[in-house]
């Protein structure tokens, strides 16, 4: 009942919606914990930037230790830590160099940060979907295929963050993970007339912790691999690396944005040697948790990887950048 009141004091403009000067592309979802919501951030900024467009990246920094407005790239320059940004902020500011990305919890405020760097044209709010106070001229919703939104109870019962229903506001629906089957497919058209999209996730680039170089795959051929992680959805991470072709002999689990420490390194390490293994693997989410004086913890000649993600659509990929472009032709 508060959350839906709350929606109606937006919807008939009670609470203030902040408009922005350019198109605003939000990308959430209705549950807590991972749907692949990040690699879709980061699918649309890879597109926009190859369509001539100069995105920036509004965040909340969920589980950072700062507040208030913290500039994590200014388009040329990376700032502090994972721990200060959020590591899913960080996470985007360093493969992408060139954007801008901004985290604070009041996003107007952030957004207008980011608008006071040059060239930025586009803004992409990421986790946006409940922050209302924002305005947006696409909301991007993705639900996880295999965990079916329709069996989940709102919080605190359960891990939707609201009724159903909200997917009215959903200007495109993308379903990770799994094929729509016909049952989610009638649930969300019971909602919104949205498009929908089929989003998988595949392995991308192997890189070694902490020099970002992407490596060969031939490097752990041969290897006895340990994995961790520590991310919304950890199983998700196991059934990649499997794809990979690497079959871990163990997977240490963290809790979700896990702000590491020596002492879950010497976790680590314990494991390691209790299975012998010769490598250790994680998450590109995880690996920009570990500075330096973490990865200096892992003694040598052990090397720690991470494996990047990428997204691919499988359904409605034309729809959909059809939909990219006339939202920022249409709000610009």
């Amino acid at each position: 009942m508060v959350i839906a009141f709350r929606n109606w004091c937006y919807d008939v403009r009670i609470f203030r919606i902040h408009k922005m000067t350019v198109p605003v592309i939000s990308i959430g979802n209705l549950t807590v914990g991972g749907t692949g919501k990040t690699p879709i951030v980061e699918y649309i900024v890879n597109y926009l930037q190859k369509s001539g467009k100069h995105p920036a990246v509004i965040s909340r920094g969920y589980k950072r230790t700062t507040h208030g407005t913290f500039v994590v790239s200014d388009g040329k320059t990376c700032f502090g830590r994972a721990d200060e940004t959020g590591d899913e902020p960080m996470q985007i500011a360093r493969k992408y160099p060139g954007v801008v990305v901004v985290v604070d919890e009041r996003r107007s405020r952030g957004a207008a940060e980011a608008l006071h760097r040059k060239n930025v044209d586009v803004l992409l709010l990421d986790d946006g979907f409940q922050h209302r106070a924002l305005g947006r001229d696409l909301d991007v919703v993705v639900l996880d295929g295999s965990d079916p939104i329709m069996d989940q109870p709102v919080i605190p019962a359960g891990r939707r963050r609201e009724p159903c229903s909200a997917l009215r506001r959903a200007g495109v629906v993308a379903v990770t993970r799994k094929p729509v089957s016909d049952e989610m497919r009638s649930f969300i058209k019971k909602y919104t007339d949205a498009p929908i999209v089929e989003v998988r996730f595949k392995p991308g680039a192997l890189r070694e912790g902490g020099k970002m170089k992407e490596v060969p795959r031939s490097v752990l051929e041969g290897q006895q691999c340990i994995a961790f992680c520590g991310i919304g959805n950890p199983q998700s991470f196991v059934l990649t690396i499997e794809q990979f072709g690497i079959q871990p002999l163990d997977v240490v689990y963290f809790p979700d944005h896990h702000h590491y420490s020596m002492s879950d390194v010497q976790t680590i390490i314990e494991r390691v040697r209790s299975r012998k293994a010769t490598v250790v693997l994680t998450t590109e989410k995880d690996a920009v948790r570990f500075d330096e004086s973490l990865l200096s913890g892992i003694p040598s000649p052990l090397r720690l990887f991470y494996l990047t993600i990428e997204s691919e659509i499988v359904e409605g990929k034309e729809s959909f950048h059809k939909l990219l472009d006339s939202t920022v032709r249409r709000a610009a």
